[in-house]
């Protein structure tokens, strides 16, 4: 797609959009904070079951390009920086070329997800690789319920999916070998203090190549407007406050740690970065 072709805005200007609309929830939320409202388990599963529900029933229906990308909705989204509407596909495909490149790189048997959701990220890769075993690790049920369904109807079988928690070491350490690669893709978002958990897990283990897409905080003076609205949103949510921290801390010298802002985002107030992590061979 060239740039002439994509509508272009101001990250300035929307991310003034955005400013207002945290300011405001932000408001409510501290009107409401007296009810304590925490993320537990069951009010993260809560969040997607509905979105779950609704992929199912349309399964039957769906090509394996719908059911990867989902529809090219009509929404602002964030490429190189720039906020460009009707381009979540074209977000999601540069995310996925991403981590199939440090895939391949790694050579790795067996390539783990956590937090897979619907599967499809999964479902990308072991259609492309049938040779190499994927296993997506899902807190919710009705997810791993749908991931399972949708490897059976497009005809995927070099794929697994378990109900995990994330936060329990022994249902799924055992999993983390030397040959495996783990990736997470916007999931430990939705465990505020409770990330440093598998972070932990992960640098005891013999894992030697990890990636987390995830939106962790980097100011960036491109964004403007923008960042100060997601820096009002963590702050509001809770939502991954120290991630790069906890990682460093836990994770050097045994990894080397490159932290890279993608400058990508389905939604322009929530970009994601990339911390890679590679065991360090000496």
């Amino acid at each position: 797609m060239s740039k002439n072709s994509i509508n272009y805005q101001s990250p300035s200007f929307y991310g003034l959009k955005m400013l207002l609309n945290e300011l405001k929830v932000f408001i409510k939320f501290q009107l409401r904070r007296m009810k304590k409202v925490k993320r537990t388990p069951e009010l993260i599963i809560g969040i997607y079951e509905k979105i779950r529900k609704n992929k199912l029933t349309n399964l039957k229906k769906m090509s394996f390009e719908t059911y990867i990308h989902g529809g090219n909705s009509l929404r602002w989204c964030l490429l190189d920086n720039k906020v460009c509407f009707g381009i979540k596909k074209t977000v999601h495909l540069r995310k996925l070329s991403i981590l199939e490149s440090i895939y391949l790189e790694s050579n790795a048997e067996t390539v783990i997800e956590f937090g897979s959701g619907d599967g499809s990220n999964l479902l990308f890769l072991a259609k492309r690789y049938p040779k190499t075993k994927f296993i997506g690790l899902e807190l919710s049920q009705s997810s791993v319920e749908l991931s399972i369904l949708a490897a059976k109807k497009f005809g995927i079988k070099n794929i697994s999916f378990f109900q995990t928690d994330l936060t329990m070491e022994k249902s799924y350490n055992n999993l983390l070998k030397k040959n495996c690669f783990v990736y997470s893709m916007h999931t430990l978002e939705e465990m505020p203090r409770i990330f440093k958990i598998p972070v932990s897990i992960l640098s005891k283990s013999k894992v030697e190549t990890i990636a987390f897409f995830e939106p962790a905080y980097i100011f960036s003076f491109k964004r403007g407007l923008l960042d100060i609205a997601r820096f009002i949103r963590i702050i509001n949510k809770d939502r991954l406050w120290g991630l790069i921290t906890a990682c460093k801390r836990l994770m050097h010298p045994r990894f080397n740690i490159d932290i890279i802002d993608l400058g990508l985002g389905i939604k322009p107030e929530n970009p994601t970065t990339l911390i890679m992590l590679k065991r360090n061979k000496n």
